[in-house]
């Protein structure tokens, strides 16, 4: 599986936001904000509901962990 690559943004305390495929210059709101905890593993929440209001957003367990990305 290939390593998605995910840039640093202070939104909500600080999360890292995949790169989509592609030329895109601005980010979109579908992109997914993933953070770590003190493990490693991963949980992700989509940017748009960061942009509306941090403290109602979900946030989604995820199976990858720190290892599996390309941290920018």
């Amino acid at each position: 599986m290939a390593s998605k690559v995910l840039s640093f943004a202070t939104i909500a305390g600080g999360v890292w936001v995949e790169d989509l495929p592609g030329d895109h210059a601005d980010r979109t709101g579908a992109e997914r904000c993933f953070r770590f905890d003190s493990e490693g593993r991963a949980e992700w929440c989509p940017l748009a509901a960061l942009w509306e209001d941090e403290a109602r957003a979900r946030w989604y367990g995820h199976q990858l962990t720190a290892k599996d990305f390309i941290l920018c």
